[in-house]
């Protein structure tokens, strides 16, 4: 999935996403700029996890150990066949996938800003559609933090709930029997859940998923915050 976006974004044509106009166009060159940037990043993004990888398993070989030996194997094929990274991954390396994220999401939005106000709507249409188009094929944006998968909650007040991530960005969660369903957000290396009986942010804090909770919706972001909680992530 990560080297599937990563196609999108280096291979989209200038002609298939702003047509065929010739002229020197600074808001497609800036755009195509950031495409190549982001590219560039998550190449080295890529190349970081590898040699993380490499790194254990040559660990666990040389002292023998088969039971590391496999996890390290286990956890590679998920990271290649889903883009999972493990939670004992570095901070420096899996929150480098969303800093190149950010950024790319960043030079579209100005992108369309930028053909909005030049009155050039069928090209700010077409960028908005482009990166929609990356939006929704991208699920390893938040899934390389939070794998996709079933969490048990619990809050501070003593609640305890079962929320489940599906790969296409939503989420259904358990509660005494009701049931909530949402979409899965991801801003600034965070997971921002909403549905209409609640709104949670879940963080990753010294390899803790924290969560902050809002319920009633409308009480996010400036409300009282009614409840602090953990999730863990059940075994497969």
């Amino acid at each position: 999935m990560i080297r599937n976006l990563v196609a999108i974004v280096a291979l989209s044509s200038a002609v298939a996403a702003f047509g065929d106009d010739k002229e020197k166009d600074a808001v497609r060159e800036k755009l195509f700029a950031a495409k190549v940037a982001y590219d560039k990043e998550m190449r080295q993004f890529r190349k970081q996890v590898e040699e993380w990888f490499d790194k254990r398993e040559d660990a666990a070989r040389r002292a023998g150990d088969k039971k590391a030996l496999d996890q390290v194997k286990e956890e590679r094929k998920h990271y290649e066949d889903d883009g999972e990274l493990p939670k004992s991954t570095p901070a420096t390396i899996a929150q480098r996938q969303s800093r190149a994220k950010k950024a790319l999401e960043s030079a579209y939005t100005e992108a369309i800003k930028a053909y909005t106000k030049a009155g050039k709507d069928e090209l700010a249409s077409a960028v908005e559609k482009e990166w929609e188009s990356i939006r929704q094929n991208d699920a390893n944006t938040w899934a390389a933090l939070f794998p996709p998968g079933t969490y048990a909650q619990s809050y501070n007040e003593g609640t305890r709930a079962s929320i489940e991530f599906s790969k296409d960005g939503t989420f259904t969660r358990i509660r005494d029997g009701k049931r909530s369903e949402g979409k899965i957000l991801f801003v600034d290396g965070k997971l921002l859940l909403k549905c209409e009986h609640f709104v949670e942010v879940w963080a990753l804090v010294d390899g803790e998923v924290r969560i902050d909770h809002w319920s009633p919706p409308g009480n996010y972001p400036n409300g009282i915050l009614t409840a602090k909680g953990t999730a863990v992530r059940a075994k497969k």
